[in-house]
């Protein structure tokens, strides 16, 4: 049976979002996340229904590796979602 409780997870940062999404992370987009001292700040939200983000972000930070083409590609298509290509 499907999990239908799709939980998101909004990620502040380019790189740990293009990590998550080189290690499979459904991607769900960018949404806007203005501040008082970031008026352009935006946030890329992921699909955690699986809960498997908080712990990608453990790995990332402790220094797990994606390989490079694969983690450009993810940082290339972050960047194009939020221009709007």
């Amino acid at each position: 049976m499907p999990n239908t409780n799709k939980r998101v997870f909004a990620c502040h940062e380019l790189e740990p979002s293009a990590f998550l999404w080189a290690r499979g992370v459904p991607f769900l987009g960018v949404e806007a996340s203005p501040t008082t001292r970031s008026p352009n700040h935006v946030v890329f939200t992921f699909d955690d229904s699986n809960e498997a983000c908080q712990r990608e972000l453990l790995a990332y930070e402790g220094g797990e590796k994606v390989p490079a083409r694969q983690f450009a590609l993810a940082l290339r298509a972050l960047k194009n979602e939020i221009l709007g290509k």
